[in-house]
């Protein structure tokens, strides 16, 4: 299990996210994990990127045992 970190520049306003760091297998899996998880990439509008396409991951690391893929360790949430 590996640790990425997240990052859109797609909304930058207020109640949006800037950067996550999650545990995910693959980058790929990486990308399709959403801050807001009960309403992930169907709304319209979010605090979070339009779309997977839209986030850059980076690899940063490796998990800790015992945590589970799709899990967000931390990210920056910026209120208005």
């Amino acid at each position: 299990m590996n640790l990425y970190k997240l990052e859109q520049d797609e909304n930058n306003g207020y109640d949006t996210y800037s950067h996550l760091v999650v545990c995910a297998e693959t980058a790929e899996d990486a990308c399709l994990i959403h801050p807001e998880k009960d309403e992930g990439w169907k709304d319209e509008w979010s605090g979070w990127a339009s779309s997977p396409q839209n986030v850059k991951v980076k690899l940063i690391g490796k998990a800790a045992i015992g945590l589970k893929a799709g899990t967000i360790v931390c990210y920056s949430f910026h209120a208005g």
